[in-house]
């Protein structure tokens, strides 16, 4: 799934907001950066568990596009995901645990397909994932 449609709603969402710094970076910085206009897309606007799925495997197969992931494509995706687990907690926080876990469950059916045994930086990321996801359990 392309991310570059919500370039329109992530300008409207920073826009309204009392500091413009955000707009600054979005038209400066992540407009050339995927991983960081992956971040603020996600750290901004809602999606859906689908549409959350369909944009983070998007950011891997772009990520992929001259063949395997290196560390530093794998790094990019751990640091989206650590934005869509602190959306997750704010969902928990909020009492919408059921939008929190499907955030949580977007990213490990995401993001575990594509770990091998021996690889650290997806590692971390299931890791944080399933205790997050044991935590919610306990509050259904």
């Amino acid at each position: 799934m392309n991310i570059l449609p919500y370039i329109a709603a992530l300008e409207k969402v920073l826009a309204e907001l009392p500091e413009k710094g955000h707009l600054l970076t979005l038209h400066e910085y992540a407009m050339d950066d995927r991983i960081l206009l992956h971040k603020m897309i996600f750290r901004f606007l809602d999606f859906s568990y689908a549409e959350t799925v369909c944009l983070l495997k998007g950011l891997i197969i772009y990520q992929q596009r001259w063949g395997e992931l290196n560390e530093i494509a794998k790094e990019g995706i751990r640091e989206v995901s650590t934005v869509l687990m602190r959306r997750a907690r704010e969902y928990q926080q909020s009492g919408a645990l059921v939008k929190a876990m499907e955030m949580a469950f977007a990213i490990l059916v995401t993001v575990e397909p594509e770990k091998d045994p021996e690889d650290l930086v997806y590692y971390a990321v299931v890791m944080d994932v399933v205790g997050f996801i044991t935590e919610l359990e306990k509050l259904f």
